[in-house]
């Protein structure tokens, strides 16, 4: 006679079978589980790299460049971090560069450096001077990139050569003065990547002065990078060919035409026939 477990549940047979189903695929999760949390974690260091790559980048395009101020007069070196307010510590290809505190003042040590911006304004004069041959690159940013204003001055006028170099997609505006000099023979250059990258407006003066020597504008690289807008002056006392592009008219580097004065202090060699116009 068959004897029936009263205590027995109704499903018994049913979860008996179902136990042995587990005991059957339990070992294969257990296998595969490595191989999963290995996926998933791939999968989750990715998302993490991406979000810090996203984070990085709109970080460096919303982050603000810095501006600093010259805060010395007299003799005072560029490169003393604190000889800028705030104190410049770190430099950055961004920075800007303001000298607006009215006085005349010599800033020795000048690096070769990449900055976005300088600003020399409200009657400040700005002697710039270097310890070794040096490149001045302003790279760009907001408006206008080298900004020189009415009656102030930015000059270089050491025997280490200082090119200020306006570089691609950067303007310059002058409405102050320039005087590149030297007591022995020095190449300054000021030089644009672009046409009419840099424009002298009314009523400002540039000098080629003492002991410049070589083409002060530069002689290669694009044409008509430097415009001299009407009533505006340039002066040479020294040096070689401002235009460059010699006997070349469309590949003028300088345009004179629209320059209110011209002033050649040495011999009119320097004005290749037939390849300048001057007009009032």
């Amino acid at each position: 006679m068959p004897r029936f477990n009263r205590h027995a549940s109704p499903n018994q047979g049913t979860s008996a079978s179902t136990v042995r189903s587990l005991r059957r695929v339990l070992p294969t999760v257990r296998h595969s589980q490595p191989g999963s949390y290995k996926r998933v974690g791939m999968v989750f260091v990715a998302l993490v790299i991406c979000a810090a790559a996203t984070a990085i980048f709109f970080y460096s395009r919303a982050r603000a460049a810095t501006t600093y101020t010259w805060n010395q007069t007299g003799t005072a070196s560029w490169a003393t971090s604190t000889n800028w307010s705030p104190a410049r510590s770190t430099l950055a290809a961004d920075d800007i560069l303001i000298f607006n505190n009215g006085a005349t003042t010599t800033v020795t040590n000048v690096p070769t450096e990449t900055i976005g911006q300088l600003s020399v304004s409200l009657n400040t004069t700005v002697n710039l001077q270097a310890a070794a041959p040096v490149t001045l690159t302003i790279a760009g940013g907001g408006g206008t990139d080298l900004d020189l204003q009415a009656g102030s001055a930015l000059n270089c006028n050491t025997t280490n050569a200082i090119t200020i170099a306006v570089g691609t997609g950067a303007t310059g505006s002058v409405f102050g003065s320039m005087t590149f000099s030297a007591s022995a023979g020095t190449g300054h250059r000021l030089t644009s990547a672009d046409a009419s990258g840099i424009t002298f407006n009314s009523g400002s003066v540039f000098t080629q002065g003492t002991n410049t020597t070589g083409n002060v504008f530069g002689s290669t690289g694009a044409p008509n990078t430097i415009l001299f807008a009407a009533g505006s002056t340039f002066s040479q006392q020294a040096g070689a060919n401002p235009l460059a592009w010699v006997n070349q008219v469309q590949r003028l580097s300088f345009k004179l035409a629209a320059c209110s004065a011209l002033r050649l202090q040495e011999s009119p060699r320097h004005s290749p026939a037939g390849s300048t116009r001057i007009s009032s």
